[in-house]
């Protein structure tokens, strides 16, 4: 737990308030897009079993829920319902994707302005005493760090 909160200081302190609360969008997208997994795929062994033994399905639904089926018409609702749940997911992980890569940018964006604008505000003997090439190679393996450490998350 300390090195959890070691971890959530310096995210605070490196990562901006803005590009923070898109990451926890990201989160609870991510989180909504697990739900929708679980019930696009839960309603798969729903329908074959609904094809198999239709009678079975309906007397179970009646039983438990106080539901029951209508057999040709319910088989094409219940297709359609399906295929709208896959639509949405496929839709949704479109959107998480480009959501997600958009975040990334901006994350490292926001790294590289914060890195330089340190480099920028030393003083000209920091530059003199030290070599420029491996300042600009620092700066961009110190990105590259703390963007692969953010994308653990």
């Amino acid at each position: 737990i300390i090195t959890t909160m070691k971890f959530y200081k310096k995210f605070k302190f490196i990562i901006d308030d803005n590009i923070r609360g898109l990451i926890y969008l990201l989160i609870f997208a991510l989180i909504l897009m697990s739900i929708l997994e679980f019930i696009s795929l839960g309603s798969i062994p729903l329908l074959i079993g609904y094809l198999i033994e239709p009678d079975q399905m309906s007397v179970f639904f009646e039983e438990n829920f106080n539901f029951s089926f209508n057999f040709n018409l319910d088989l094409k609702l219940f297709c359609f319902v399906i295929f709208i749940i896959f639509l949405a997911k496929s839709l949704l992980l479109s959107l998480i994707n480009f959501f997600e890569l958009k975040t990334i940018k901006d994350l490292k964006i926001s790294i590289t302005n914060k890195l330089f604008k340190k480099y920028l505000n030393n003083d000209y003997k920091f530059f003199i005493d030290n070599n420029h090439t491996a300042l600009s190679r620092n700066l961009i393996k110190e990105i590259d760090k703390k963007y692969t450490k953010g994308n653990r998350l």
